[in-house]
């Protein structure tokens, strides 16, 4: 084999197995991108060209040589069109639609055409011509309307995008490394026609050379500008950006926006009329969206100022009617000489950020219960407030009477009902600048700026009567209020606060007693609405109660003590829910605790109401049994109260004889024996005894109460 032979041989495997090296490459690891397809029908284009090339060299089959030399030149003349392809999909976001379509629609006629001389066209190879010759004005067709044209077309678009890429920063060498291919691809043909002509080089040995050396330069620089991913995927690198970025020439003109910034603008990035946007279209577009005015210019002055000029600040915008919260930095972009060349704008949504924030302010400053301001938001305002022309300044301190009271018989959810009720009235009769909070547990503090005497008074008595107004017969609403004025600056603050509570004090000593009297008739009221707690039967129990009382000879307080007890002996009931108190069936373990605990609940109450307080001990003792087996202490014998030990075989006989919601009542024979069988267990056996003997005297049980 000749030395030229075997050169020959050994590029065209050389070709072949790169061609094979690359396709794998782009298939398995998608190397090229978007370019993937294209690039894929080039790397076929270049196998078949140099698997032809092996065919040529080594076959002796005519057949063979026939096939395969129409291959090698159909690849020849389809080569620019491949390339012209492929530069488009490159160069893809670099051309306007219209252009596109002007060039795919010249590419594919000429494409056509082509592939019609190919048809027809004759081979020669050793000596024998196969098919028919093409005339030489059929050459210069296709060279004139196909190769050149799309050979210029590829060029401008390559250069055009080595300019872009150099604008921009991206990879030079690679695109660089593309036209070095293409100039030794269009340049060095001519020059391997001329050595070929003149019989300085063997036609077989570099008829390749100039596509391989095409392909050599466009696939090696698409490797070095695919792994300089830094340079060329600044799209995809902004594209990830969650913020809004906006770069911004002096000129006005938009550099770049990224995914999100057309998010912003409520503008679809994928319809081809973004020259509308402009630096004048982004102003008046985010400018629209701020809420505050102030907010507003300063953006506007800042992104169309020319010097140089960092601007940072949380801006609150409106965006369909939805309040988002940003921060929005412009940076100016500077050359080597701290020129100011444009400016940098990122809009950063950090609503989550700032709503945890509100949330935390408000938390800082507000009651969490009632929602109004907290102590240390007054003592802050104070401080402000505190200033001559803030004078007359008025002080209020108000407090709820009988909470306690409230909070032992409904428990603290009702409690807190009735906090929230009064702050709320509070609120609703105060002044937008005036300051309302929550003092401590059940006092309430209010700053009346530039109020004096005269208006504080109608205020607290505007707030009176709307308590008033608000009170039903089960839940009495009532504040006691005291206030000072602070005329100027020779009286401290904390001397007129403490004014203001002194008096608070002193209508509380007054308004206190009647306020729990209140409450008390309320919870009376509202025991009596219980379904078997009526009215009829706190009579049957004063009058069962008094006959057993005049039997064993109490004295005239004892019998008014045992009177009050008879009708109040269950107040603490009130505590308890409906759905156990009214249970048709049997109760659970656990319901039971609950209604145990109902005696030490109305001794609570009793205790914090001077009408009441002799009567609490009875209260809490009359459900103890003469065993010792009762509750709440287990107390035994004598050592239960006399009212207690009436009030339990009184109130025993009355269940028994009425209707309960888990029972029908008994007769009076049959809760007569229950009574004596319980004699020295449940109940005082000389009291049982004494208590039967009235029933069977037929007595009328109606006294006078």
């Amino acid at each position: 084999m000749s030395n030229l032979l075997f050169i020959s041989i050994f590029i065209s495997v050389f070709i072949l197995l790169y061609t094979l090296v690359i396709g794998i490459l782009n298939t398995v690891k998608n190397t090229f991108g978007k370019n993937k397809i294209s690039f894929t029908i080039l790397s076929l284009n270049i196998l078949l060209l140099s698997t032809g090339s092996l065919v040529l060299l080594t076959s002796i089959n005519i057949s063979l040589l026939t096939i395969w030399s129409r291959i090698i030149v159909s690849s020849i003349v389809i080569m620019p069109a491949i390339i012209f392809h492929f530069t488009i999909q490159f160069a893809n976001d670099g051309i306007k639609e219209m252009h596109k379509i002007l060039i795919r629609v010249f590419y594919s006629i000429s494409l056509i055409l082509s592939a019609l001389l190919i048809i027809f066209n004759g081979i020669e190879i050793q000596g024998i011509s196969y098919g028919y010759v093409i005339n030489v004005p059929s050459l210069i067709f296709v060279q004139l309307f196909f190769i050149t044209p799309v050979n210029f077309v590829t060029i401008f678009i390559i250069s055009n995008r080595i300019y872009q890429n150099i604008r921009s920063s991206k990879s030079v060498v690679a695109l660089a490394l593309l036209l070095v291919g293409f100039i030794f691809n269009f340049a060095g043909q001519s020059a391997f026609n001329y050595l070929l002509e003149n019989g300085i080089i063997q036609p077989v040995l570099m008829t390749r050379a100039p596509d391989f050396l095409l392909y050599f330069f466009i696939s090696l620089g698409m490797l070095i500008s695919n792994y300089k991913i830094w340079r060329v995927t600044q799209d995809r690198i902004l594209g990830s950006i969650e913020d809004a970025v906006f770069a911004i020439e002096n000129s006005g003109h938009i550099v770049k926006i990224n995914k999100s910034g057309y998010g912003i603008l409520k503008f679809d990035e994928s319809i081809d009329n973004k020259e509308k946007i402009n630096l004048e279209y982004i102003l008046d577009k985010i400018s629209s969206l701020i809420v505050n005015g102030r907010q507003r210019k300063k953006f506007l002055e800042i992104l169309t100022s020319t010097k140089s000029v960092n601007y940072k600040e949380d801006i609150e915008f409106n965006i369909n009617g939805k309040r988002e919260y940003y921060k929005v930095k412009i940076s100016p972009v500077t050359d080597n000489f701290k020129r100011v060349l444009g400016r940098l704008l990122i809009l950063a949504n950090i609503t989550p950020i700032k709503e945890k924030e509100n949330q935390l302010y408000f938390q800082s400053y507000h009651d969490k219960l009632t929602g109004i301001y907290n102590r240390l938001y007054f003592e802050e305002e104070l401080i402000r407030l505190n200033t001559k022309r803030q004078f007359p300044l008025s002080i209020i301190i108000g407090d709820i009477n009988g909470l306690k009271l409230i909070n032992d018989a409904y428990g603290h959810d009702k409690g807190d009902e009735v906090l929230k009720k009064i702050a709320d009235l509070l609120k609703k009769n105060l002044r937008h600048e005036d300051i309302l909070s929550r003092w401590g547990g059940d006092e309430f503090a209010i700053i009346l700026p530039k109020t004096d005497k005269q208006d504080a008074i109608k205020i607290i008595s505007r707030i009176k009567e709307s308590c008033l107004d608000h009170s039903t017969s089960t839940m009495p609403l009532n504040i006691s209020m005291g206030f000072a004025v602070k005329k100027n600056s020779r009286k401290k603050i904390n001397d007129i606060i403490k004014q203001a509570e002194d008096i608070m004090n002193e209508y509380k000593l007054l308004e206190n007693e009647s306020a729990r009297s209140s409450i008390i008739l309320s919870l009376k009221k509202a025991l009596e609405e219980r379904d078997y707690e009526t009215e009829e039967h706190a009579m049957r129990m004063a009058s069962l109660s008094l006959l057993l009382g005049n039997k064993l000879k109490l004295n005239y307080n004892e019998l008014n003590e045992l009177k009050l007890l008879a009708i109040l002996h269950d107040i603490g009931k009130i505590s308890i829910s409906d759905n156990i108190i009214l249970k048709p069936g049997k109760l659970t373990p656990e319901e039971w605790e609950i209604i145990k605990k109902h005696p030490e609940v109305g001794y609570r109450l009793a205790k914090s109401s001077r009408d009441l307080e002799q009567i609490a001990t009875g209260i809490l003792y009359h459900h103890e049994r003469w065993d010792g087996k009762g509750y709440p202490e287990g107390l035994k014998g004598k050592k239960i109260p006399v009212i207690s030990r009436i009030v339990s075989i009184a109130d025993a006989f009355d269940a028994m004889t009425n209707d309960r919601p888990y029972r029908k009542a008994l007769s009076r024979c049959v809760a007569i024996e229950e009574i004596k069988r319980e004699a020295g267990a449940q109940f005082d056996p000389d009291m049982a005894k004494l208590f039967i003997e009235i029933l069977a005297s037929g007595k009328n049980l109606e006294v006078e109460a």
